[in-house]
Order: C-alpha cells, then structure tokens, then sequence
C-alpha cells in the first residue's frame, strides 16, 4: 500500500515540474540558465543524496555493467525530456507552440 504514497509523490513532482521550470526560465530570462539550474538540482538529489545513503548502509559497491547502463540511459533520456521541455515552451511562438506547460504564462 506504501507504492500508492509514491505513485502520488511522483504524479505531483511531475505536474509541478513544467509550471515551475517556466517559471524560473522566464525569472532567469534563459532556457538554458534555467536547465543549468535542473542540472544542478540533479546533481544535488540524484548524486549526493545516494552517495550519502549507500555509504552510510555501507552498500556503495555491487554495480553491474548491465544494470548501470540501463540506468544511466534513462536517467540521459530524462535529462533530453527536460531540454525538450525547455527548448518548446520558449522557442516556439505562441501561435505554433505544440506543447502547452499547464500552468505557464504566454511566451517567455
């Protein structure tokens, strides 16, 4: 029963991840400021945090080939989503956006 906290955990993250992207985007004035800023984000929470919980379980060993691989590819596939995400929701006009952040103000 514990999956259902989670599955609602990531459909929040996930709806608020567009509005609030823009919203830094356009704060920042640049797509790219604000996904260095996702980046920073990533490295934060995806790096560190597990570095800090493996180590202190002292399980910071085990990695197989395979299952890094796999790993790093959708952890690359997610980061192609957040450029996509950025580089549509400034890039197109108004007119021919395809993709609408809900959330998120006309034009950046």
């Amino acid at each position: 029963m514990l999956w259902i906290l989670f599955a609602l955990g990531a459909a929040l993250s996930w709806g608020l991840y567009g509005p609030a992207l823009h919203s830094g985007q356009v704060a920042l004035g640049s797509p790219m400021r604000a996904l260095l800023c996702v980046g920073v984000a990533y490295f934060l929470i995806g790096v560190l945090v597990p570095i800090a919980g493996l180590s202190y379980q002292g399980d910071l060993h085990g990695f197989t080939m395979k299952g890094s691989l796999a790993a790093t590819l959708g952890g690359a596939l997610g980061a192609i989503g957040a450029i996509c995400m950025v580089r549509d929701s400034c890039c197109t006009s108004n007119r021919n956006r395809r993709f609408e952040v809900p959330g998120s103000q006309r034009g950046c």
